[in-house]
């Protein structure tokens, strides 16, 4: 693994195979949880799954993250592991060596580019910056959501 403060820019063809995986394999997901006798707490985290080990492996030690092997719940289904980061430098070292050759998941990425850029350093956390998580983590869900693409699609352009 590169460690944070020598890291440089991968080359292109590093670059563009790793957006390659995050547009098929990979999700950027803002999670929810009820905080206690507080609002909800957001999480970023940025994730690829895959049944290939090596390629687990070749990208943590190119952007950090951990990888963590899945519990396979069929017994016909091949092992698989997932590599995921959350912390804001690992993600801004990944956003900064794919976004431009995403294909798929560029709306997913320039949200998890506003989440991270809206993060308050200050405590108490002021309540415009919680309504901005919400409407974000309400996107990003809509954008990650499963089914037919139209009615995502029609979600979206209705505003919610």
């Amino acid at each position: 693994m590169i460690p944070i403060t020598t890291r440089s820019k991968l080359d292109v063809a590093a670059s563009a195979y790793m957006a390659g995986i995050v547009d098929g394999e990979g999700a950027f997901t803002v999670g929810r949880r009820r905080g206690w006798r507080k609002p909800h707490q957001y999480q970023l985290t940025v994730r690829v799954v895959t049944t290939d080990y090596s390629l687990a492996v070749w990208i943590q030690e190119r952007f950090g993250g951990n990888i963590v092997k899945r519990k396979t719940i069929n017994s016909k289904w091949r092992q698989s592991w997932t590599w995921q980061i959350s912390s804001k430098q690992d993600v801004t070292y990944l956003l900064d060596n794919i976004e431009p050759y995403l294909q798929i998941k560029n709306k997913q990425a320039a949200l998890t580019k506003q989440f991270m850029s809206t993060r308050a350093l200050a405590r108490p956390v002021p309540a415009s910056s919680y309504e901005l998580y919400e409407e974000i983590w309400m996107h990003m869900t809509l954008l990650n959501m499963k089914g037919p693409r139209e009615r995502r699609d029609a979600l979206l352009a209705s505003g919610h």
